[in-house]
């Protein structure tokens, strides 16, 4: 066996994991079945529209995470379009 020299990832967790847990977050608001309001969609589409820029800022400058941050891209391009269509109903 070899011994290869330990390769260092680069970069933190900072930012795909909040992008993560905040798509989680907006994807567990679109099962709430009550009546929305403006201020409620208006929140999910902030939340949403950070969760996505942390999540891409994140694939396209570290490599630590980048499964983390691609898990937050999908679920918050999943809760915006979610969101888009029950804002038009």
């Amino acid at each position: 066996m070899q011994n290869r020299p330990e390769q260092k990832k680069e970069g933190t967790l900072w930012l795909p994991l909040p992008s993560m847990i905040i798509g989680i977050l907006c994807f567990l608001a679109l099962l709430d079945d009550s009546e929305w309001d403006t201020d409620t969609f208006v929140g999910l589409f902030i939340m949403a529209i950070t969760s996505f820029i942390l999540g891409v800022i994140s694939v396209n400058t570290q490599k630590t995470g980048k499964g983390i941050a691609i898990t937050g891209i999908v679920l918050s391009s999943l809760s915006l379009l979610a969101g888009i269509g029950l804002a038009i109903d």
